[in-house]
């Protein structure tokens, strides 16, 4: 679904959207010819997550040469692997950061080169990786057992774990505007519809707001609103019509406040905005 947001509310419905690189591979992963220092300056980088017994791998587009480059981090650290379950990467300063659900732990790299400085541990069933300032980060995680929610608390300079903030159950993505982050709360193993509002210069909790049930995704428009997009709860996957399943919904944040919020179907998710910052997808 495509919502153009003319501040009418003029709705476009989109029956595909797809982007993809295909083409442009001009690498090979046997291929571990060393790589120039300054590779990595500008460009995109692509996460690719890796299977329970394989490994996760970074890839990266230089758009000035159409060229991609796989498995970075191998190639730059002969002999080592990240493991599976890389899911979230971020940067600060003169480093990148790899956030590994499986092992449960942050890996450093330098982010011009990708060479290993170190790793970050202590996290528990890690979901998401935001990036505040120079110093300081922070990684959405559920817990043990899936049934709890708080947001780790990194200090970049000591890479090291020095606050823990509780939120609702299953706290998943996340989304910095000014001095706040907004935290949408799945429910974890259960179902939440909490998006928690926490003020990164003193790591306390401002606000709660509710939305739909199992909110998983979120973004800004040119104005400023917040957009939640809010999967609902699917009973039946075999069986979408089952009464018993209940329907997601789009909410539109106006002041931490909800001012509308519109139906969609179960399960929809990865809510995004275009360049202009005037549709949804």
């Amino acid at each position: 679904m495509c919502l153009t947001i003319n501040y009418k509310f003029t709705f476009l419905l989109v029956l595909a959207l797809g982007f993809t690189l295909s083409s442009c591979n001009k690498d090979d992963d046997d291929d571990m010819t060393p790589m120039d220092d300054t590779e990595f300056n500008t460009g995109g980088f692509v996460i690719n997550k890796g299977l329970a017994n394989g490994t996760g791998t970074v890839s990266f587009y230089n758009p000035s040469t159409d060229y991609v480059t796989d498995s970075i981090f191998i190639k730059a650290n002969p002999g080592m692997e990240l493991g599976a379950g890389l899911i979230d990467i971020d940067f600060a300063g003169d480093f990148a950061y790899l956030l590994m659900e499986g092992k449960e732990e942050i890996l450093v790299v330098n982010g011009t080169t990708f060479k290993f400085v170190g790793v970050i541990s202590g996290f528990l069933q890690p979901k998401e990786l935001l990036v505040i300032n120079n110093d300081k980060a922070y990684v959405s995680q559920w817990g043990t057992d899936g049934d709890e929610g708080s947001i780790k608390v990194v200090n970049l300079g000591a890479n090291s774990i020095i606050n823990t903030i509780p939120t609702a159950k299953g706290p998943s993505a996340m989304l910095k505007r000014g001095k706040d982050v907004y935290v949408t709360n799945t429910g974890g193993i259960f179902v939440d519809s909490i998006v928690t509002k926490i003020n990164t210069e003193t790591d306390a909790i401002s606000t709660t707001i509710e939305v739909g049930k199992v909110p998983n995704s979120l973004t800004l428009d040119r104005n400023g609103a917040l957009w939640v997009i809010s999967q609902g709860v699917l009973v039946t996957p075999g069986n979408p019509g089952n009464p018993d399943n209940i329907n997601g919904a789009l909410v539109k944040i106006e002041n931490d406040v909800p001012t509308l919020s519109i139906d969609v179907s179960p399960s929809s998710a990865k809510l995004t905005i275009n360049q202009a910052n005037d549709k949804l997808f």
